[in-house]
């Protein structure tokens, strides 16, 4: 092969390539046409590949919830656990229509925690809003403990919980970023706490200044004695004060006149019980006492008048009336054994708060020490429930039974202890 035919050659494949290289330019450029439309793809826009389909936006849920908007801001704030919220859904129409559901189906949801017992107020038909009034149910115990897991969460957040709708059949949560902040107590909520405090101090100067807790079962009282504590007294007054105040931090926090639950009528009844039979059981034993001595003096008396009538007929030696004479003499000495066997009913002295709870004459009394102790424990439940469980406790009969027995203990253990 001669040069000329080598570079005819050359030549030629040179042009097939630049012609295939135009062909390929040419179908990778889009045609424009009058239209607007791309010449290759005129029934629309070329389909995203995978890379382009996974960087769009997911479609919207029409169960979302929307934040700042007119109806209720991005935060919003309720005054009281009573109160009434709005909750804005991004299209209401079609997310009922998406659930299955009527509006009166949705249900409110507060740190996750969906309310059954709370049935909407639907806005205006064509709205996206939907309205709840807050409340709760203290008679409800399964209510109370999904207000008692709500309200633990407020206490713990500064910035609110979250706030949401639900579907009330099926129990599914919408999605939200909406938060809102619950005012736990009212405005006036100093007032009341200012008014336990005086009934706090009330009841201690009360109690130092004059005898209403202390014991006194003698017939005479002296405003201005110590009497010694009474331990019954005091269970009394303990129990008085924390059931008022654990009816009004319910009533502060709920809004609701709530009933005491019957365990803690019982635990009061208990109490009362327990302080009414102790005086009995004191004023029994210093009237008992009392009425002893009393009928001693009488024979006393009428012996020593016998004797003195006798002794004035200066009897014969062994004559009946020397051995009568001797006999009531004999009755006589006896009697003033009895006598000062028996002394005379004074009301003692208080020895100490504690002393006086605590102790009898004979030290400290186990008897008295298990009621003080189980007093505490249960005050203690009372309390934790009181706070957490936004109701006061209701007792098992069992432990009711405990402390009755304790109660019942001090009592039985009062006949036949001394008096302080």
């Amino acid at each position: 092969m001669n040069r000329k035919d080598m570079i005819d050659r050359t030549t030629t494949a040179r042009l097939r390539v630049s012609a295939v290289g135009l062909i390929v330019v040419l179908y990778a450029v889009p045609t424009v046409r009058c239209d607007g439309r791309n010449g290759h793809n005129a029934g629309g826009a070329a389909p995203p590949s995978g890379d382009q389909r996974a960087q769009l936006p997911e479609p919207l849920n029409p169960c979302d919830l929307q934040d700042r908007n007119d109806v209720t801001p991005t935060t919003p704030y309720a005054d009281s656990i009573s109160d009434d919220v709005t909750l804005v859904v991004r299209d209401l129409s079609e997310c009922l229509k998406e659930q299955k559901i009527t509006a009166t189906d949705l249900r409110v949801a507060l740190a996750g925690v969906v309310l059954p017992k709370l049935p909407p107020t639907p806005g205006p038909k064509g709205q996206n809003y939907v309205k709840f009034t807050l409340h709760i149910d203290p008679y409800d115990r399964d209510d109370r403990a999904r207000w008692a897991k709500i309200i633990e969460e407020m206490r713990h957040s500064e910035n609110g919980v979250m706030f949401t709708l639900a579907n009330g059949r099926t129990g599914e949560v919408f999605a939200s970023t909406q938060r809102i902040v619950v005012n736990l107590f009212p405005s006036y909520t100093p007032f009341v706490i200012a008014g336990l405090a005086v009934l706090l101090m009330g009841l201690v100067i009360l109690s130092i200044k004059s005898n209403m807790l202390c014991d006194n079962p003698s017939q005479h009282s002296d405003p201005k004695a110590s009497y010694p504590y009474s331990l019954g007294r005091f269970q009394m007054a303990f129990w008085f004060y924390l059931v008022i105040a654990g009816y009004l931090y319910i009533w502060l926090l709920t809004g609701q006149s709530y009933t005491p639950t019957g365990s803690v009528l019982a635990l009061l009844g208990i109490s009362s019980a327990t302080g009414f039979a102790a005086a009995v059981v004191d004023r029994t034993k210093v009237s008992d006492a009392s009425n002893k001595r009393t009928n001693l003096d009488v024979q006393k008396a009428a012996l020593e008048s016998r004797i003195a009538e006798i002794d004035g007929t200066r009897p014969a030696q062994g004559s009946d009336l020397a051995r009568q004479l001797g006999e009531k003499r004999d009755q006589l000495a006896a009697i003033n054994v009895q006598l000062a066997n028996t002394p005379k009913p004074i009301a003692s002295s208080s020895r100490g708060v504690l002393k006086d709870l605590f102790c009898d004459v004979d030290g400290v009394s186990f008897h008295r020490f298990q009621m003080i102790v189980w007093t505490i424990v249960l005050g203690i439940v009372f309390i934790k429930a009181v706070h957490t469980d936004l109701a006061m406790p209701d007792f098992d009969a069992t432990l009711l039974g405990l402390m009755g027995l304790s109660s019942g203990t001090y009592i039985g253990f009062k006949f036949p202890e001394k008096a302080k």
